[in-house]
């Protein structure tokens, strides 16, 4: 997943182990410069305990909304609802996100136990789960742009890869979180 190198030839980076998931933040640039904060970035790259779905939803919102679509609507925590529906120029767009689980539960009573799904058959779940809450979103926002968000990992892209056909039959665009909070537009959609 997101990996942590802390004396890196491009720079030095500081983890910040207080939070969960970790935050890394580039303190040191290329040849000792000073990286682009001391303090944890707003685009972090994430550890440990996977990525929660409300950070990859905040780098989506952010990099659209830096495109100058507007935010009509946003989930919040557990809420119903679609995540993010945006508009533009007359557009709507509507996208579910998920992120990535971690290995040991984070709140809760089992709060810090291992948890007995695996990270990839849990992945696959909330990508079958975020696909078909999108599709019954097409009732509810016709004519809409529907995109998925996910973080860049290698069972999203798979299960994306191996479902392109359908998603694009059904005019669904995936948007790609990077662990440097890059965000990746849907293949050959103009945002």
């Amino acid at each position: 997943m997101y990996n942590v190198i802390l004396n890196h030839a491009a720079g030095l980076f500081r983890v910040d182990r207080s939070t969960r998931p970790l935050r890394v933040a580039l303190v040191q640039g290329p040849e000792g410069k000073p990286g682009p904060s001391s303090q944890p970035s707003l685009h972090p790259v994430l550890v440990e305990d996977g990525v929660a779905e409300n950070q990859v939803q905040e780098q989506v919102r952010v990099w659209l909304k830096d495109r100058g679509w507007v935010l009509e609507q946003e989930a919040q925590g557990f809420s119903r609802g679609p995540d993010l529906v945006l508009v533009k120029g007359g557009r709507r767009l509507v996208v579910e996100v998920k992120g990535l689980p971690g290995k040991r539960y984070v709140r809760g009573p089992k709060k810090g136990q291992k948890k007995p799904t695996k990270p990839p058959l849990q992945m696959r779940h909330w990508f079958s789960s975020a696909l078909v809450s999108l599709l019954r979103r097409r009732k509810d926002y016709p004519g809409a742009l529907l995109a998925l968000a996910f973080p860049y990992a290698s069972t999203y892209r798979d299960l994306v890869k191996d479902t392109g056909w359908a998603l694009d039959r059904l005019e669904v665009g995936v948007f790609w979180v990077h662990g440097d909070g890059r965000v990746e537009a849907p293949k050959g959609w103009e945002v």
